[in-house]
């Protein structure tokens, strides 16, 4: 969708990162920036009679104030090092995708592109969903939280390649009696954009989108048995996923209007596991799950001019059909190793509905962008995220 509203534009790069730590100590080692010292030949007559006076009224300043004075040293010292090591990086590698600048200091949000011709963009997101109960399965809520980064470039006229990494985290608690799961995960993805393709009479200027990646999850499980003991284990899950997408690009009455078509794929490898905990314990074997999803839907914007800037507001509406086979797990109690058990896992829902609104405005080099989504599933339940983002455009 930014690709979309900034067609045209040859400045790709967009962030909007500070990095903080909540320990006050290590926040202010990475952060800190060196200043000038002043040494005792640098006091004048009047704030040495100042200092005497307050270590006579209190000597136990004396201790405090020589603890502040080599605590700053220290600190001082550790970001002048810091700065000398961050400037001969730069110098040598021309200032590391621009992330270095030239006073020596991190740069998260880099006024240029990575080069000539590369741009760098991030995006984070928050997810909070719930998935009504059945007569077979509990209900779950579920919240969640990533971040990605990007480099992309233009090709051509018409084209854009590019690549993506992103890392994030979801947890979800499953019924009442404390059952829950923790993921943490990244996730690589090649992305390229086509425009301008014009298929046959009544199909022109379309554009189309693919994705494919490879992606890593680490898994912690936990559930209660019938006594309510905690079971625990982790599995590691691997993934291979793709999007190919198909779409117009029309204009009606001043809204550009995206129809579209997509298909999702992917193919997923969990990792045998085993619980620990109890006699109830359950070991599970490897098992493959096996995902396809097909989607119909439509983007609209409308941009307007605001307070010297451009606001454009945008919706979506995408109906989606799941068409996936089943997937088995075979599995067994620790204390019967002999004796297998096979859990069928169908989905739950076969279609779903998705909605969304926000808005995307632009002031200068300042980009601001809101957005919410719902997916409705069927009979099951739904999700809701909110997405934000702020940066500037170069």
């Amino acid at each position: 969708r930014w690709l979309r509203q900034h067609k045209g534009s040859k400045n790709l790069s967009h962030q909007g990162i500070k990095i903080s730590f909540g320990n006050e100590l290590v926040d202010d080692l990475i952060n800190a920036k060196s200043r000038p010292t002043q040494t005792l030949d640098k006091v004048n007559g009047g704030q040495a009679i100042g200092l005497v006076r307050k270590y006579a009224d209190n000597p136990d300043a004396i201790q405090n104030d020589l603890q502040t004075t080599l605590t700053d040293r220290a600190f001082n010292q550790f970001a002048e090092l810091k700065e000398d090591t961050l400037q001969n990086l730069f110098w040598h590698t021309d200032g590391v995708l621009g992330l270095i600048n030239e006073q020596g200091e991190l740069d998260l949000n880099p006024t240029g592109s990575v080069d000539d011709t590369w741009a760098i963009w991030t995006a984070g997101n928050l997810t909070f969903g719930k998935t009504d109960g059945t007569s077979s399965a509990s209900k779950q809520d579920s919240d969640g939280k990533g971040i990605t980064v990007g480099v992309d470039r233009y090709v051509g006229d018409y084209g854009l390649v590019g690549l993506a990494v992103r890392g994030g985290e979801d947890d979800t608690d499953i019924g009442t009696n404390g059952a829950r799961v923790e993921a943490e995960g990244y996730n690589v993805s090649l992305y390229s954009v086509v425009s301008g393709l014009d298929l046959f009479p009544g199909l022109e200027g379309m554009i189309f989108e693919n994705i494919i990646g490879v992606g890593h999850i680490n898994m912690d499980m936990v559930r209660k048995d019938d006594y309510g003991v905690a079971l625990t284990g982790t599995r590691r899950v691997n993934q291979i996923f793709g999007s190919f997408t198909f779409r117009g690009d029309l204009d009606y009455e001043g809204f550009n209007l995206y129809p579209y078509g997509k298909v999702d794929a992917s193919y997923t490898q969990l990792n045998k596991y085993s619980e620990t905990g109890s006699n109830f314990a359950v070991a599970y074997d490897d098992q493959v799950v096996k995902n396809i999803r097909l989607y119909v839907g439509i983007d609209l914007d409308y941009a307007m001019r605001v307070n010297s800037g451009i606001l454009i507001p945008y919706g979506r509406l995408e109906y989606g059909a799941d068409v996936s086979s089943q997937s088995n797990v075979d599995m067994h109690y620790i204390t019967e190793s002999g004796t297998n058990y096979t859990l069928v896992l169908e989905n739950r829902a076969q279609s779903n509905l998705k909605m969304g609104i926000g808005f995307n405005y632009q002031l200068d080099d300042l980009d601001l962008s809101v957005g919410y989504e719902r997916i409705e599933s069927f009979d099951v339940g739904h999700s809701d995220s909110l997405n934000l983002n702020a940066g500037m455009r170069f």
